[in-house]
């Protein structure tokens, strides 16, 4: 399970034009016990810019809009697509532009 914030809360830098869903942390089971996501490592870094659930773009939803989208899902897994962090800060960019 993981936990997610809104990119206003994270440092200026990532920006990612359009996308405000990043991903905060990982959220253990009762009992301090690992989740299947965070034993394999499903992402990296925080702050890493959620761009698409189930293959949905979510560009230009909140946190909000995004985690009650989730919830109304019935799948048994969910499929989210990151933009990591890394991508582009170690190239020097400040943000990224859909499109």
């Amino acid at each position: 399970m993981l936990r997610l914030m809104t990119i206003e809360s994270t440092t200026p830098t990532p920006y990612v034009e359009n996308y405000y869903v990043a991903f905060d942390s990982y959220k253990r089971h009762k009992g301090d016990i690992q989740s299947t996501a965070e034993k394999n490592r499903v992402v990296w870094n925080k702050g890493d810019v959620v761009v698409a659930v189930n293959g949905e773009d979510i560009a230009d939803k909140t946190l909000s809009e995004v985690h009650e989208w989730i919830k109304e899902l019935t799948d048994d897994t969910i499929t989210m697509t990151f933009l990591r962090t890394s991508w582009f800060n170690d190239s020097g960019q400040k943000s990224v532009r859909k499109g």
